[in-house]
């Protein structure tokens, strides 16, 4: 993927607009579109008067602020995304919504084999122990050797779910009490392949339990990743996401999409942290339902009707 988007920028840019990335045997492939250049500036002897918006333009915007404002994304932030799509000019409103997508957020799709192990941080009940195993069920499927481990030792429960999860894929759960047992841990497995972590719930209220996972972030080089909902207040998720990255996190994971009509927490969680949009997941199944999100497919999620059954579809159609 990093040689297709450096390629997409030789070819185009580093103006170029992300349109949609899909899979295929031996490579990847990506659609990528690039704005023309802006006319010439007319000679100050003949002015010409500011070009009113056209109808059907005025059409489209107002349709994004009505999808958004459905959604629930805050005004400011509406605001700001439909101007961009304005700007852009395009008579498709998915086109245009995802190209204000790309220049508001920030996409960073995880590989299938990561090369640090990912550690799963977040609040409590969020969906970290089953994105855990969706992770490595998607390596393992693949003919990958993982090693999954958890720190959530204390919760009821919390080691005998995941470990319901490694046994079906016959991989080893490794159980760590402490930041220096995940270090060792870390170091003693790294040669077998992909390593997940499924990490305890974390109030990001309480500076203590946020100054404890730090150790676990710093025990190794890990990649923390946070996990939210997609669904909730849109300022509770902002301040969420804002805590966890102060603490190292650096990209954004969202769960329950399918379980969710409204998506403007999740905008409003990455605008505000900064993190850098990972995927999402859109079924409750281990096996299935780990999707990367790009410009395009958060465009269609945000304005499919919120009715339609089949949200994956959503996904397959916009990675052809």
């Amino acid at each position: 993927m990093s040689e297709a988007m450096r390629q997409v920028r030789d070819a185009l840019g580093e103006d170029a607009v992300i349109i949609a990335t899909r899979n295929r045997r031996g490579g990847v492939e990506i659609t990528a579109a690039v704005e023309q250049p802006a006319p010439a500036p007319v000679p100050a002897a003949a002015p010409l008067a500011p070009a009113s918006p056209s109808a059907s333009g005025m059409a489209g915007v107002e349709r994004l602020a009505q999808a958004l404002a459905f959604h629930g994304v805050p005004k400011r932030l509406n605001e700001r995304l439909c101007l961009a799509a304005a700007a852009l000019n395009s008579a498709d409103p998915v086109l245009a919504l995802a190209g204000a997508l790309d220049a508001t957020f920030s996409f960073q799709p995880w590989p299938e084999r990561p090369e640090r192990p990912i550690l799963l941080i977040g609040p409590a009940g969020v969906g970290k122990t089953v994105t855990t195993a969706k992770l490595a069920a998607r390596a393992v499927l693949t003919g990958t050797a993982v090693t999954v481990i958890t720190c959530d030792t204390h919760r009821t429960g919390g080691v005998a779910q995941l470990a319901g999860f490694t046994e079906l894929l016959r991989q080893q759960l490794l159980q760590v009490e402490s930041a220096n047992d995940l270090g060792a841990a870390i170091a003693a497995f790294a040669h077998r392949g992909p390593i997940f972590v499924d990490t305890f719930g974390v109030n990001p209220q309480n500076q203590q339990e946020l100054r404890d996972l730090s150790g676990f972030i710093a025990a190794a080089t890990v990649e923390p990743v946070l996990v939210l909902p997609a669904s909730g207040d849109p300022a509770e998720l902002a301040e969420v996401a804002n805590a966890f990255a102060g603490i190292g996190a650096r990209r954004l994971f969202f769960t329950r999409l399918d379980a969710s009509r409204r998506y403007g927490a999740a905008l409003s969680a990455a605008e505000a942290s900064g993190l850098s949009i990972a995927g999402a997941s859109i079924t409750p199944f281990v096996a299935d339902g780990l999707h990367a999100l790009n410009p395009v497919s958060l465009a269609r999620l945000l304005l499919r009707d919120p009715d339609a059954a089949r949200l994956e579809l959503e996904f397959e159609e916009a990675a052809e």
